[in-house]
């Protein structure tokens, strides 16, 4: 699978494109039961079948990156298969974030619905389970507002999903860019199938920028725990 998110860390921005080829990683099976023409909104590649049967909303929880958030929008409304949706939660922001998703919405027109939803600083699962709640999608796919995808990222996801109709879940791997080039890949084993017990001892999966979930899954399964104030994903 390919993609790409960026993150801020020690005030520098790194940025990772998702590992292209990886069939292993999807699906995770977490239950045994299973605008400008830059920016245009793209077709979908895949049989109408296929794309009916995941309606896919894109949840960007955001804090304080008004400069960052931009791209982040910009990079699931450019996907080749345009999500039904893309719901921005901001957890309390005072810088101009509401201003820059309201712009993207008149700029991207109708055929995208971008929904803001602002709430008292609650912190990042908070921000995420709103969206959750708020998401029409049958498939929730998370975007951290300091990351971006490349525009196959929830195709390849979507055509893996497909190919095992019991999974909930659907993660891929990364790689790190910096202003400077490439960073050194980050091995993983990228585990799939049921993987409660190997959760529980550490995350050998990929971070909430990768998945992929189908929104009945996090329903039944509470959401979020909020009281996590880090390593929440």
């Amino acid at each position: 699978f390919r993609g790409n998110w960026a993150w801020i860390r020690g005030g520098r921005r790194l940025r990772a494109t998702l590992l292209p080829g990886h069939l292993a990683p999807c699906p995770l099976r977490v239950s045994p039961d299973g605008g400008s023409s830059r920016h245009s909104i793209r077709h979908s590649h895949v049989n109408a079948a296929t794309q009916s049967s995941a309606s896919i909303s894109v949840v960007i929880p955001t804090y304080q990156r008004a400069e960052l958030l931009e791209e982040a929008i910009l990079s699931a409304a450019s996907q080749s298969i345009a999500p039904a949706e893309i719901v921005v939660v901001d957890d309390g922001s005072t810088d101009a974030t509401a201003d820059v998703v309201h712009r993207l919405r008149s700029e991207l027109g109708p055929e995208i619905e971008v929904i803001y939803l602002s709430q008292v600083r609650m912190g990042g699962n908070a921000a995420r389970n709103a969206g959750v709640r708020a998401a029409s999608g049958g498939w929730i796919a998370f975007l951290d507002s300091d990351d971006l995808w490349v525009e196959d990222k929830l195709e390849k996801q979507v055509a893996r999903v497909s190919l095992s109709p019991g999974s909930v879940a659907c993660y891929c791997g990364l790689r790190g860019f910096s202003d400077e080039g490439q960073l050194p890949e980050e091995h993983r084993a990228f585990p799939e199938g049921d993987l409660i017990a190997s959760l529980l001892v550490r995350d050998g999966t990929a971070p909430t920028s990768c998945y992929l979930v189908r929104r009945s899954a996090l329903l039944d399964a509470g959401l979020f725990d909020q009281e996590l104030q880090a390593r929440q994903d």
